[in-house]
């Protein structure tokens, strides 16, 4: 298919998806082994059941923002209620690295629908790929180029505008912005007088609608220094426009702490410190970005770096149906839904077991 087709498809596609957004939508329903008689009855049913969990607030309807489990589940924002607009806290609160983070039992028992399995999937309309094509070292610097795709379905490119920060030794040293068709490649060049290791933010948004966002962030190694794993000095968990820094070493000094989206790259102040926590105030900006948050600093052995994004997504918890072989049927009700003024995609997954 000519480029040009592509882009047109993609572009009518993505229409499409914002008119539903704004309007009541009719799920697209994916489903196996389904006896004819009771096709009618069930649909119903799981329709109305993952209608509710997107519609409704649940209860308490700011559960969100707290700590407790909730009585009755629901991800809408109070106030938004059946628009299709979900609560950046309780889809934070449905990822395993929050600090805060529901189980997939106590979604199950504030859901109140006994014999019914759950499987709930968020995620970027689009994917940010990004590789570390090349590596050049000179003296006294090293030029680093990257490869930045922006792809739907694992095959169409998505024309977007990119905005990047690198992150390194306590400091954005490095940002910019790009436009893209769907691949491009940059440069950065970082001193060796700068410790690693390195992070690479990309922040993507379609030049077709500006709600239309995604994000990477890719570690990489500078200066001899390799980055260590997500989670290896801090758990970050944002919460009602908090960060909640948790110390998994007691060794750590120097703590600074970043916002990222596409127009701003602020310092964050901090609200209270302790041996093992510390928290900072989460601006509240209005514009359509994921909020990428990054706090460095140092332990004995040299520089650390350590990041998450707010709302937390990608999100996924529940069944996986794909190995769950006791099922006689299961379901896919597909949303495009609003979250921080930013359009995602929402799958939920509704099966019953086997008698």
């Amino acid at each position: 298919m000519p480029t040009i087709a592509i882009d047109t498809f993609f572009a009518c596609s993505l229409m499409v998806i914002l008119i539903l957004s704004a309007m009541v939508i009719t799920s697209k329903i994916t489903y196996s082994w389904i006896y004819a008689t009771e096709e009618s009855e069930t649909v119903r049913r799981y329709r109305a059941v993952a209608e509710h969990i997107i519609l409704a607030t649940g209860n308490p309807i700011d559960w969100g923002g707290g700590r407790e489990q909730p009585t009755a589940f629901g991800l809408a924002k109070h106030g938004q209620e059946g628009t299709y607009n979900l609560d950046m806290d309780k889809v934070s609160r449905l990822n395993n690295e929050n600090l805060y983070a529901l189980t997939y039992g106590q979604v199950f028992e504030s859901l109140n629908m006994p014999g019914v399995s759950l499987r709930i999937e968020i995620s970027p309309i689009f994917e940010t790929k990004v590789d570390l094509a090349r590596t050049v070292a000179s003296t006294n610097e090293a030029t680093y180029e990257f490869k930045v795709k922006t792809v739907k379905d694992e095959c169409h490119y998505v024309p977007a505008w990119l905005q990047y920060y690198i992150v390194a030794d306590g400091s954005i040293i490095n940002s910019g912005v790009k436009c893209s068709d769907g691949v491009i490649s940059f440069n950065v060049t970082i001193p060796y007088n700068v410790s690693g290791p390195a992070l690479l933010v990309v922040l993507s948004k379609s030049v077709y609608d500006a709600r239309i966002v995604s994000f990477n962030v890719y570690s990489f190694q500078h200066a001899d220094s390799e980055p260590k794993p997500k989670g290896s000095f801090m758990r970050l968990s944002p919460l009602n426009f908090t960060l909640y820094a948790c110390t998994t070493n007691l060794e750590l000094s120097n703590l600074q702490a970043y916002a990222l989206t596409f127009n701003h790259a602020i310092k964050l102040e901090q609200k209270a410190s302790s041996a093992l926590n510390t928290s900072y105030t989460i601006p509240r900006l209005y514009e359509s970005s994921p909020i990428v948050l990054v706090v460095t600093g140092r332990t004995s052995t040299g520089p650390f770096i350590e990041w998450t994004v707010y709302p937390q997504i990608p999100v996924c918890i529940g069944v996986d149906y794909t190995s769950y072989t006791c099922l006689t049927n299961f379901y896919v009700y597909s949303y495009p839904v609003i979250i921080g003024s930013c359009v995602y995609q929402c799958k939920i997954w509704l099966g019953e077991t086997a008698k």
